[in-house]
């Protein structure tokens, strides 16, 4: 089975505008993929249907080991102290988002940095029939 190492940056740097709610236009948003330590993927596409057929935006893949390695071996170390980690509630029914911290895990039910009216616009959107954009 391949092995997929997976960084979306819009946050990664504190960068001004990033964040839910902020200004994007002065925010670093990327998505970077390493595959099987060999290939690597950089750029602002997101990989749905959506970004395939109405955005513009973009990416470039490199066949590259050194690279791919390298960016593996980062997503590595630094990811499991710098990300959520997302994943099922034990009862399988609610995400829960796991966050690093110095006297262990810290569990949220809700998205970190997310207000309620966030939380129900997106619900409401759930509910519209535009999967074919998800």
């Amino acid at each position: 089975m391949p092995s997929t190492k997976y960084a979306d940056s819009d946050k990664a740097h504190g960068l001004p505008g990033s964040g839910s709610g902020a200004s994007r236009a002065a925010a670093l948003h990327a998505k970077t993929i390493a595959v099987d330590e060999r290939r690597i993927f950089v750029g602002s596409f997101n990989l749905d249907p959506r970004s395939a057929r109405l955005n513009t935006e973009m990416g470039i893949v490199m066949d590259s080991p050194v690279l791919a390695g390298t960016l593996a071996k980062q997503l590595d170390g630094r990811l499991p102290n710098e990300a959520y980690e997302v994943r099922l509630t034990p009862d399988g029914q609610r995400l829960e988002w796991v966050e690093p911290g110095p006297q262990g895990p810290v569990h949220h039910s809700d998205e970190p940095g997310t207000t309620m009216m966030r939380r129900l616009l997106v619900a409401f959107l759930a509910m519209l029939p535009i999967e074919w954009m998800l």
